[in-house]
């Protein structure tokens, strides 16, 4: 959501058949619905989009290379003004940017970027130097095996162009998040002597400057193996608490739901919500009073919109039926953006507008109009004990 909600930002993701790959473009849709606005159109993939906090600019990942065949292109922080014009290239780092923020004031940003690959070579003729497995964890799907190179947590000063690290730590620092008034960040992180044996996560705070001494605030079990609960933690709207995302014993594997916490930024002991319902649930964000959270429940097939009151721990369903809210975003004013899909249509952005959902985009109707689809019916079966 831009700043003023006048605006949604989101990426599209298209099948190139002829080419055998898909392409990520970006896109901004008119809350009223009557505007989308193609922002890219390259062979790169744009992902990411970030509004500044003035509405100015959109910032956005993209790998763009020398050419559209240049496969060693690395992800780097990208500049849209949004009046119109070519995009910037914003970032310069030797790895891959995972993720980034902008700061309350706009003058700088969270970045989350790899180490440079130990195995690229400056010659893309010469043998890349031999896999060594020297880790616990050394393998990833996606990833292939994994080598040395850790993700680090950078300030970068948008006038200067230039990054300085938060921490000093020797592991990985992500998911990070400003404070309300811009003097603090807090990420997650990894600690002990080998954080690769097990799934627990830190929640970190540090000041907002370079080489900074961060602070714990507990430590819970986080993601695993390819799990994509994580989500970056939230601060509530006076900056006094924070909401994440923990897990439960990783005896259970994939039965170990997921569920938010909330814990004072002074410290203490994080407090579960939702603990009525043995549900998954994710992406956390606070209403603009803090006393509600909203998060992501999945529940029988489905994934709803939910939103938690913190004094009763109560649970109102804002969007459900049979569908799957797969993300959103809450604008300053209270304005909701959803991205939800149902068995009949594919992706699509929707405002929730007087409890109503109302089409943004309508990206998929031109291909839906060709094709008839089959009837979907749902079936259940009983397992031996009755459930």
């Amino acid at each position: 959501m831009s700043p003023d909600g006048q605006w949604v930002a989101y990426a599209t993701n298209v099948n190139q058949l002829r080419k055998d790959r898909q392409n990520d473009d970006l896109w901004m849709a008119s809350w009223d619905g009557t505007r989308n606005v193609r922002l890219t159109r390259t062979e790169a993939d744009e992902s990411q989009p970030r509004w500044s906090p003035d509405g100015r600019y959109l910032a956005f990942v993209a790998a763009r290379g020398h050419d559209e065949d240049d496969q060693d292109a690395v992800g780097q922080v990208w500049l849209l003004v949004r009046a119109g014009g070519e995009a910037e290239q914003l970032t310069k780092f030797e790895g891959d940017v995972e993720h980034f923020e902008w700061s309350p004031d706009g003058k700088q940003l969270a970045v989350v970027a790899w180490d440079k690959d130990h195995r690229s070579t400056e010659d893309e003729d010469d043998t890349p130097p031999p896999i060594v497995i020297d880790r616990y964890y050394f393998k990833e799907d996606d990833s292939g095996h994994l080598g040395p190179e850790r993700r680090r947590l950078y300030l970068f000063d948008v006038e200067t162009r230039k990054a300085v690290r938060l921490t000093s730590s020797a592991y990985d620092e992500i998911r990070p998040s400003w404070s309300p008034d811009g003097r603090q960040l807090a990420f997650l992180g990894r600690e002990g002597p080998d954080p690769d044996r097990d799934s627990r996560y830190t929640l970190f705070v540090a000041e907002a400057r370079a080489g900074a001494t961060p602070r714990r605030l507990t430590t819970f079990q986080g993601e695993n193996g390819d799990s994509t609960s994580m989500c970056s933690p939230r601060w509530s709207p006076d900056g006094k608490r924070i909401a994440f995302v923990g897990g439960g014993d990783p005896k259970l594997i994939y039965y170990a739901t997921y569920r938010p916490f909330v814990i004072d930024v002074a410290g203490g002991e994080p407090r579960p919500l939702g603990r009525a319902l043995d549900r998954n649930m994710y992406e956390p964000r606070w209403a603009a009073d803090g006393r509600n959270l909203f998060v992501l429940l999945e529940d029988d097939r489905s994934q709803h919109l939910v939103r938690i009151g913190l004094r009763d721990d109560d649970i109102e369903r804002i969007v459900d039926g049979r569908r799957e809210v797969l993300d959103y975003d809450i604008a300053r004013d209270g304005r909701i953006a959803l991205l939800e899909s149902t068995v009949s249509y594919p992706y699509e952005v929707f405002a929730l507008d007087r409890g109503q959902l109302r089409p943004l985009s309508r990206q998929n109707d031109e291909w839906l109009a060709r094709r008839q689809l089959a009837t979907v019916e749902e079936i259940g079966f009983r397992s031996r004990d009755g459930a």
